[in-house]
């Protein structure tokens, strides 16, 4: 099972460093997910009912889900002459 990000994890230069806990904001996906699938599924079967040929926001939608689940582990790092940025996903 891939899990989501847990924490945002800022570094700007040696100085100061900034987490913010993702974590809180996963109620508030979840309840976003609850309203959105039977909408795009009543979208998908309306659609296909009317005779169009392409109805998958269902799948889209849960396509979208596992591209943001899959960023954990995501790192970056800028350099520009004396700044350093680093940002990671944990």
């Amino acid at each position: 099972m891939i899990v989501p990000p847990a924490f945002i994890l800022m570094g700007f230069g040696w100085r100061f460093r900034l987490w913010l806990p993702l974590f809180l904001l996963w109620p508030v996906g979840l309840i976003v997910i609850v309203i959105v699938v039977p909408l795009t599924l009543l979208a998908d079967i309306v659609l296909y009912l009317a005779g169009q040929r392409f109805h998958s926001y269902t799948r889209l939608f849960v396509g979208v889900l596992g591209i943001l689940n899959a960023t954990r582990g995501l790192t970056a790092v800028v350099h520009s002459g004396d700044t350093n940025i680093d940002f990671k996903l944990v």
